[in-house]
């Protein structure tokens, strides 16, 4: 079986030859000493590290190293939602992969432009007409560091609206689905799950590297938690949408079969009522077929379990937890 086509920072890695662990490794170290060694430079030591700035310096690089962990993260889950999914897809495996090749290079194609647009809205944020006013390095240290944050982050929301491509082109060919094992589709749910744990990851870190002790009591700040905690459900839910729609289907198959021989057993039996004929054995048929039918009608739709739903739950408490030990980090520290 083929494994995903290689993303811009598989690229990236390869141009540079190293592993995944030893780039990222390597882009942390980068990210934290350019600006340390630029603040020590320009003589903002002191200035910089005896109140809060250095926060708002740090930030960029935290969320830049979180996503490319996060990336090798769903690198990996993705080569087990291919692995499930061909067992389901009536496919060969030299059409299954050149399939999954295909869509794959049709989605990265576009990986470019979310990039551009993502670093055009960190430009815009960054305010780098400033560097016309009092040009210092650390100011365009942070206005380069804003564009390549927003960058990756535009990445990021492309990968995740697009995310569910691939298996919408799989459900288009024959399945072989057993509405009764969802194990196939199971790692499906687990990294819609992760998509959600990764976006509230993400503004966790925002948060503790930001001024909460004003903001947590204030009713804007509990409102936009509140929107934010949708926006993760809100993930979870459309990264299995495809999928559902595929069970459902199958479900709904399944049912208007056990259906039609419910009806066809009912009339028999009334038939044989109405001859007077044994209805013994008609009966224990139309007691089989109704009992079918309850245990189609519990079969599930959505590839999770309770589990799945109970991290989600917790997933949905991770900025606003941050936000907390983050306060008490502020007032004892």
């Amino acid at each position: 079986m083929s494994t995903p086509v290689p993303s811009i920072f598989d690229r990236m890695r390869t141009k540079t030859g190293r592993s995944p662990a030893s780039f990222i490794a390597i882009s942390a170290v980068v990210l934290i000493l350019i600006p340390l060694i630029i603040v020590w430079l320009e003589g903002y030591w002191d200035e910089v590290f005896s109140q809060s700035s250095w926060r708002a310096i740090f930030l960029h690089p935290a969320i830049i190293v979180y996503i490319l962990i996060m990336e090798r993260v769903f690198k990996r889950m993705e080569v087990d939602v291919l692995r499930g999914l061909h067992k389901v897809v009536r496919l060969s495996d030299e059409r299954f992969d050149q399939l999954v090749n295909e869509t794959a290079i049709s989605i990265a194609r576009n990986e470019l432009p979310a990039l551009l647009v993502g670093a055009v809205i960190g430009l815009l944020f960054s305010s780098p007409w400033e560097l016309f006013q009092d040009f210092s390095w650390l100011v365009l240290y942070l206005t380069l560091i804003s564009c390549l944050m927003y960058a990756l982050l535009g990445w990021v929301v492309y990968s995740s609206i697009v995310g569910a491509r691939l298996p919408s082109e799989l459900y288009r060919h024959k399945l072989d689905i057993d509405i009764f094992d969802l194990k196939p589709f199971e790692p499906i749910g687990r990294q819609s799950l992760a998509v959600s744990l990764a976006f509230m990851g993400g503004i966790a870190i925002s948060l503790l590297f930001s001024d909460v002790s004003e903001g947590l009591f204030t009713i804007q700040f509990w409102l936009i938690y509140l929107v934010l905690i949708v926006v993760a459900v809100l993930v979870f839910f459309m990264n299995m949408i495809p999928t559902h729609r595929v069970l459902s289907a199958a479900k709904d198959e399944e049912m208007e079969t056990v259906t039609q021989n419910l009806i066809g057993a009912y009339r028999e039996l009334m038939n044989q009522e109405a001859s007077g004929a044994d209805k013994e054995v008609s009966a224990v048929e139309l007691n089989a077929w109704k009992i079918s039918q309850e245990i189609v009608g519990d079969a599930k739709t959505w590839p999770y379990n309770i589990e799945t739903l109970r991290n989600l739950l917790f997933t949905v408490l991770i900025p606003g937890t941050a936000a907390l030990v983050k306060l008490l980090i502020q007032i004892y520290f």
